[in-house]
């Protein structure tokens, strides 16, 4: 049935392709001069292309790639599919071996083993071979956030990167202040991997909380959105934003160590647009803490957690208590803020938290960990100290649908890595999660449990009615080699999993091989869908 569904669906785009070519033929060639504005034929062009590339994927295509030597760390930071193929970056501290070489397209490994390196790398969909590698220089720490090195899509099937560095690469649009201080490193790649253009932002790094809380996405214009956590350590305003863009158009609370939300945009030419900040409430120094962040339309989100206010959008419910609530922004293109909303225990005591979010039309789903009950949940919190994953769902006002907690009465929780998606297939929300400390499964769903698992930290798959929050099934399945928790051997940590071709999915993991995850190698690997857990 999937084969019939996919060659239909192949048939009706070749034929719309070909009327499309037919009707712009008056003008002798294809009018591909602005694929980037939505409102041009080129732009339409563009996306009947790509989706007519995407249509002739292999639902059945089995692949595997994995980047390091395990005696170093080597963790996955970010990964997407754009038009057929997979692009993803990650952290490295050593030459990776990827076709026989261990240079990269552009540049190569900087610094002497162990320094920590950013690559990125495309994955050809249709052989799942690693096409090009490039390194994008040396970073700040050895950071695994997805955030940290976001990877996103131009509307002709270019690639984007946004990323923090300490060292400097040439052919740069600006240059970058000093080495090794921070900077944003903002680059563009064709999908043969020529480099458009790379630009680098400066600022203080006394006030760039570098490492910490750094989203970037793009917009359906081709801008590029770059969030981040300021860190106010002189106690004044920052007036100044990134010193090599425009001005920006506010300026922060000037608490002395408050973290706030610096907002800048980058055009899809690479050229600065503009800057503003999100800032807390003016009278307090309670901190804001940004992870993740979407894009849909018109709109972009943002979400973590806050025991502030967003200054004009209250509604917390518990300020300036010792305890954080979820926060989901909703904001605007023309750089204006759509709405706010919290999300957490009036008490005060309670801590909510976002790590993580995936989009699937008009719903916005996340992912994150409490440590009480708030709010009516589709599914209870167990009552005691352990942390639960938190499950939630929202609509594009930032409004929650439902939420959903999923936890263990024995043990604590390793509640990152863990990873979210929308699987078509299934018609789910599956989350890939790593369990208890104890070995022991969730607590209270054993009627909804399959599986066999031994030794610690098992993997759990996860699948939740997208509709009312409610889960489906745990699947459990042996994850480490280790039967006790001092002396992990092995531990397999998930970190992407996406449909990229009528049900069959890519997985990212990262494989450490240590007590604590400091050395290890990354794995991406693709099956189809009938051997998913």
């Amino acid at each position: 049935m999937l084969k019939k569904i996919s060659k239909f669906f192949k048939k009706i785009i070749f034929i719309f392709l070909i009327m499309l070519l037919h009707i712009s033929s008056n003008d002798c060639k294809l009018n591909l001069n602005n694929p980037s504005d939505p409102r041009s034929k080129s732009y339409f062009e563009t996306a009947i292309w790509n989706a007519y590339l995407r249509s002739l994927c292999n639902p059945n295509l089995k692949g595997n790639v994995t980047l390091g030597s395990g005696s170093y760390f080597t963790a996955i930071n970010d990964l997407k599919r754009i038009g057929e193929d997979i692009y993803f970056t990650a952290t490295v501290s050593e030459p990776v071996v990827w076709n026989g070489r261990t240079t990269g397209i552009n540049f190569s490994f900087s610094g002497t083993t162990p320094t920590t390196n950013l690559i990125l790398v495309k994955i050809n969909g249709r052989t799942f071979n690693i096409e090009w590698l490039d390194y994008l220089g040396t970073s700040n720490g050895s950071f695994q956030d997805t955030g940290y090195a976001s990877v996103y899509s131009f509307s002709n099937g270019d690639i984007g990167v946004s990323t923090i560095v300490t060292n400097t690469q040439t052919g740069s649009l600006s240059t970058k202040a000093s080495d090794p201080a921070p900077a944003v490193y903002v680059l563009r790649f064709s999908s043969e991997g020529h480099r458009r253009w790379t630009r680098y932002l400066n600022k203080s790094a006394t006030e760039f909380n570098a490492g910490n809380g750094f989203v970037s996405v793009s917009d359906q214009h081709d801008r590029i959105h770059i969030f981040y956590q300021t860190l106010n350590s002189s106690g004044t305003a920052d007036t100044v934003g990134f010193s090599n863009m425009p001005t920006p158009i506010n300026q922060t609370s000037g608490i002395l160590n408050k973290s706030e939300i610096g907002w800048a945009t980058i055009n899809g030419d690479g050229s600065e647009n503009s800057q503003r900040f999100l800032v807390g409430n003016s009278g307090n120094t309670f901190p804001i803490t940004l992870n993740t962040a979407v894009s849909s339309g018109s709109k972009l989100f943002l979400s973590g957690k806050t025991n502030d206010e967003i200054a004009g959008f209250t509604g917390h419910p518990s300020v300036g208590n010792t305890g954080s609530s979820v926060f989901m922004i909703s904001l605007n293109l023309d750089f204006t803020i759509s709405n706010i909303r919290y999300y957490g225990d009036a008490t005060g005591t309670g801590e909510a938290n976002i790590a993580k979010m995936t989009i699937d039309r008009d719903r916005i789903y996340a992912l994150g960990a409490s440590n009480t009950t708030f709010g009516n949940p589709s599914q209870a919190f167990l009552s005691g100290s352990n942390d639960s994953l938190l499950y939630m769902r929202f609509d594009l006002m930032s409004n929650l649908v439902w939420h959903s907690f999923l936890g263990s009465s024995t043990s604590g929780l390793i509640n990152d890595p863990a990873i979210l998606a929308f699987e078509g297939r299934t018609y789910s929300v599956t989350s890939k999660v790593v369990g208890g400390f104890d070995s022991q499964r969730f607590t209270g769903y054993n009627e909804i449990s399959s599986g066999n698992s031994i030794n610690l930290f098992p993997s759990v798959t996860a699948r939740i009615n997208p509709e009312d929050g409610k889960f489906h099934t745990l699947f459990y399945e042996t994850n480490s080699d280790s039967t006790i928790s001092a002396s992990i051997t092995r531990l397999r940590a998930f970190r992407h999993y996406q449909d990229v071709c009528f049900g069959r999915m890519v997985t990212a993991k990262n494989e450490f091989l240590d007590n604590g995850g400091n050395i290890g190698y990354i794995e991406v690997f693709t099956r189809p869908a009938n051997e998913e857990p």
